[in-house]
């Protein structure tokens, strides 16, 4: 793991285990630890280490507390939890102020576990898709990105730093050409462009829009957060890997798939993710009420997500039905 700078250490903090955090042992070391979206492996006396402090951050014990019982410099442990805070494998218990762009890359992370534990529990592809459920998602993909610009026109409109701002104008822009991009994937599928343009997103789907544009509106810092864990966290070649198993299921024509593909390497190439951290660049630090509004925030966010892929799953579960909601 990458260790922060000694100005980032949570020094006088104390740490605990996030919940749904696998970690596993390889007797007293640390051998691997899965947060759902991906796994941190250790090795040598950086396994051991991360054991150890694993095992004295309860929530109460200090990091100058575990680096005295370890008999290891303050500076290792800190930066050792806060690699571990940064994540999303432990949660900051007591200190009222964090650096902000340590805690926007523990949110992000924590928001991906989270995510990750919704989705597999809704199973909204869990088992080989038939063909309507498959175009089904996929119309609810192109309207929810074909409505980015709808929310990421009101935090452009709220952001105050240049910047920003700019960063934000670059999104919007990719989002834009996105959706021309999945609506094209559409047609190659079958529908006709009066079939697109009749749809509409499914309630639920609209919800996950209009719980972003508001916090567009109204928290910059929570949207975020909040847009950032909805990018995807997998890499080039998982994302080819899992295009291509539905390319090969033959349920639609490749060239309908593609473009779908290609939006979501698109976003990974883009490093959209990194917008948390360009909001965050605003500020030096966070009162624990401010990462508690976020949280919270972000937690919401999920449920509303988890409404989203469950209403997803019961409009398009039989293979017979309208192709989309309002057609």
């Amino acid at each position: 793991m990458q260790i922060p700078k000694s100005d980032e250490l949570l020094l006088s903090g104390t740490a605990a285990p996030e919940p749904n955090v696998a970690v596993d042992l390889a007797g007293d070391a640390v051998d691997r630890i899965d947060v759902g979206w991906c796994e941190f492996r250790f090795t040598g006396r950086t396994a051991l280490r991360t054991a150890r402090i694993l095992e004295l951050c309860d929530g109460e014990t200090t990091i100058e507390e575990i680096a005295r019982r370890l008999a290891a410099p303050e500076a290792t442990v800190g930066a050792t939890v806060t690699a571990l805070y940064t994540r999303g494998i432990l949660r900051d218990t007591r200190r009222a102020q964090v650096p902000a762009g340590l805690f926007a890359e523990h949110a992000v992370a924590r928001g991906r576990t989270l995510r990750t534990a919704m989705s597999s529990e809704v199973e909204l592809l869990g088992a080989p898709p038939h063909r309507r459920f498959l175009l089904g998602t996929l119309v609810e993909t192109y309207h929810f990105v074909a409505s980015a610009p709808v929310h990421l026109g009101a935090a452009v409109a709220h952001v105050a730093d240049a910047q920003v701002r700019e960063a934000l104008v670059r999104l919007f822009n990719d989002e834009a050409d996105h959706g021309r991009m999945l609506r094209a994937g559409l047609v190659a599928a079958g529908l006709t462009e009066e079939t697109i343009e009749c749809s509409a997103p499914l309630p639920a789907t609209r919800s996950v829009i209009n719980f972003l544009r508001t916090l567009a509106a109204t928290d910059l810092l929570s949207y975020a957060v909040c847009a950032a864990v909805n990018e995807s966290p997998k890499t080039d070649t998982a994302i080819k890997k899992g295009w291509d198993e539905l390319i090969a299921l033959d349920l639609l024509p490749a060239e309908a798939l593609l473009p779908f593909r290609g939006h979501e390497l698109e976003d990974e190439e883009s490093g959209h993710t990194a917008i948390a951290q360009a909001v965050f660049a605003e500020r030096a630090t966070l009162s624990a009420a401010e990462q508690r509004r976020i949280c919270a925030d972000l937690e919401s966010f999920i449920a509303v997500q988890h409404g989203c892929y469950r209403e997803m799953k019961e409009f398009y579960g039989a293979e017979a039905g309208p192709v989309a909601w309002g057609v």
